[in-house]
């Protein structure tokens, strides 16, 4: 067993399909303490949702950069934002030095090691469900529509099953697919899907990367596709998280 500051603990899934959803308001993140946004430096406009692994590592999908530089200049290019977003809160704010990554995954190296946060424990390769097939995915308000990032982090609870009908577009061995019993949107590039174990704790497990979000395209009966984090994705995380 590995210990790292702020950490979600990295296991693989099967291929699934969330069959059940609820959708729960948060007064703020500090209930997500992992949960971030990418924002540009240049327009202010977000670009991704994105995961703290540790004070050096926060983990985002490639997607959201496709047709983006991510190379620095003499000022960086992008800062995330994380922490209370309440109404009487205070948001954090750090610049992103370095970016690097695979074909799905990307890792923001920060400009200053984040601080300030509430450690979880990283557990090495595990390849364990959620118990009661339970995920939970943290999104912004504007979770369902095409708008921009708002203020309160709501929470979206799934129940996976091994009903696959949704997914024939996913790789089962590089990905699984989640898709709600509602017709919303999407639900946001570079979000993490993870779980809660055990229940009511403050022990993550983080299953996936969304990487693909087909519906807002108007392919409504498709699913979110995740990036499984299995064990080569584990390699890179780890050889990264410093």
């Amino acid at each position: 067993m590995l210990f790292l500051p702020q950490t979600l603990l990295l296991v693989g899934l099967s291929l699934v399909l969330a069959d059940h959803f609820t959708y729960k308001p948060a007064i703020d993140n500090e209930q997500f303490p992992w949960f971030c946004t990418v924002y540009s430096n240049e327009d202010f406009k977000p670009v991704c949702y994105c995961t703290i692994l540790g004070k050096n590592a926060i983990l985002t999908a490639s997607k959201c950069f496709e047709k983006r530089d991510i190379t620095n200049g003499d000022h960086p290019k992008y800062h995330v934002r994380f922490g209370s977003i309440a109404a009487n809160g205070m948001r954090k704010v750090v610049n992103i030095e370095k970016i690097q990554g695979t074909q799905h995954l990307l890792m923001l190296k920060p400009k200053t090691p984040i601080e300030g946060y509430h450690a979880i424990e990283l557990a090495e390769n595990n390849y364990v469900e959620p118990k009661n097939g339970n995920i939970t995915v943290a999104t912004f308000h504007s979770y369902g529509t095409k708008l921009s990032m708002k203020t309160h982090v709501h929470m979206v609870d799934m129940r996976l099953s091994k009903d696959a009908k949704n997914c024939q577009f996913a790789y089962p061995n590089k990905h699984f697919c989640a898709a709600e019993s509602q017709n919303r949107c999407n639900i946001g590039l570079g979000t993490a899907a993870v779980s809660q174990s055990p229940k009511n704790s403050s022990r993550w497990i983080l299953h996936g990367i969304v990487d693909q979000s087909p519906k807002c395209n108007g392919e409504s009966k498709n699913a979110d596709l995740f990036v499984k984090i299995d064990a080569e994705r584990w390699k890179f995380i780890k050889h990264n998280l410093n």
